[in-house]
């Protein structure tokens, strides 16, 4: 009886876990063919560790989610942008990933004629914005600040960035007023406080229809340090300070207009 009650046991042991590898790639498949590529992505991870059979197929699919992830971001970008000729060329690519993306069949995949290049008029205070392609690498200083220690391994997905500072010109359009203590429309806005930021980025989303945000600190350094184009610079963008920042020894005590420096390898400034 004993070993009648062990037997059975494990066979519904065997079945659940049987059972929830193909709940885990049910779920993934359905959640990949709605477009969540990163939830599912998170659903054939747990089927990769649930079914060593079917480590193939998880990762051919958690590839094809961080493929169609990258080039969903690119695309939503360009439609919001008014770029639809290019965004409807993304959105193509991705239905031939997966021809279920509801996005990318809603605005592409039903196309017969020549998309429209019209371009949408620009908010005055709109930034232009680098695309940073998503990667690992290693965050923190060893030689810094505690709180910047101890070094790390970070992944992040891929986003976009300003290509240059706000200047007080965007910041006064949003924002109504202008607290910098150096004045000059192309100058970088400064005096401003996280909340004051935050609030910029909230209102600009606001009226431009577009979802502008701060960046995470992972996101700022990773893209302060060149994302996946590095070169392992002293500095951002080059060995030379003085190529590539305004600082103590060279500004004369005041700011001075975005994008007069080098860029780094992203072609951000400042």
């Amino acid at each position: 009886m004993k070993r009648n009650f062990l037997f059975f046991t494990a066979m519904i042991i065997a079945l659940s876990s049987m059972y929830g590898q193909q709940l885990d790639r049910q779920n993934a498949d359905k959640f990949f063919d709605e477009g969540k590529y990163e939830t599912a992505k998170g659903h054939y991870l747990l089927y990769k560790g649930l079914d060593p059979n079917g480590r193939d197929y998880a990762d051919k699919r958690i590839a094809q989610c961080e493929k169609c992830n990258q080039l969903i971001t690119v695309a939503n970008y360009l439609w919001t942008d008014g770029q639809q000729a290019k965004a409807i060329a993304q959105y193509r690519e991705i239905l031939a990933i997966n021809p279920k993306d509801p996005v990318a069949r809603t605005r592409a995949g039903n196309s017969t004629t020549a998309p429209s290049t019209t371009t949408v008029p620009r908010h005055p205070a709109e930034p232009e914005m680098v695309y940073v392609q998503g990667g690992t690498f290693r965050m923190g200083s060893e030689s810094g600040f505690d709180d910047e220690k101890p070094v790390h391994q970070v992944t992040v997905s891929s986003f976009y960035i300003g290509k240059y500072e706000v200047t007080q010109a965007q910041w006064r359009s949003v924002m109504g007023t202008n607290p910098s203590h150096f004045k000059g429309d192309n100058l970088p806005v400064e005096s401003v406080s996280w909340t004051e930021a935050r609030e910029f980025a909230s209102r600009l989303s606001t009226a431009t229809g577009k979802r502008y945000r701060l960046p995470t600190e992972a996101e700022w350094e990773y893209a302060a340090r060149g994302g996946n184009k590095s070169q392992g610079y002293t500095y951002s963008g080059s060995n030379t300070l003085g190529n590539v920042a305004w600082y103590y020894d060279n500004s004369g005590n005041t700011t001075h207009s975005v994008g007069t420096k080098s860029p780094n390898e992203l072609g951000i400034y400042d």
